[in-house]
């Protein structure tokens, strides 16, 4: 998808060999920084990546849904955006319910102590 934008920049969490080699970005790499999340003691890198050159069709990518080079983990999501605005909204209430219900509620020992009363 990026080698259809205008955009001349890009920024990621995925390495070179990754962006270049598998996805056949052409970019060349600007900045490579390690992150963290305030408070989180995780570190990621994020990487910042420059255009090199006219963007050109990948050949290099594994799935190719509606004519775009994808990420197969990406291709449901990019299948729903396509679909329109009214899709995105029902798939997003439909996770976000999911999840609600998927997670019973914490119970501490002052709920503990309202109930039993």
């Amino acid at each position: 998808m990026f080698n259809r934008s205008q955009s001349e920049y890009l920024i990621c969490y995925h390495g070179p060999k990754l962006m270049v080699d598998r996805y056949g970005f052409n970019v060349e790499l600007l900045v490579q920084k390690p992150l963290s999340m305030h408070g989180s003691s995780e570190v990621h890198t994020g990487y910042i990546y420059r255009r090199t050159e006219e963007a050109k069709k990948s050949t290099k990518c594994t799935t190719t849904t509606f004519d775009v080079p994808c990420d197969p983990l990406f291709a449901n999501a990019w299948k729903i955006c396509r679909s329109g605005l009214e899709e995105v909204c029902d798939h997003t209430a439909f996770e976000v319910a999911k999840h609600i219900a998927a997670k019973p509620r914490r119970v501490t020992r002052s709920r503990k102590v309202a109930e039993l009363q």
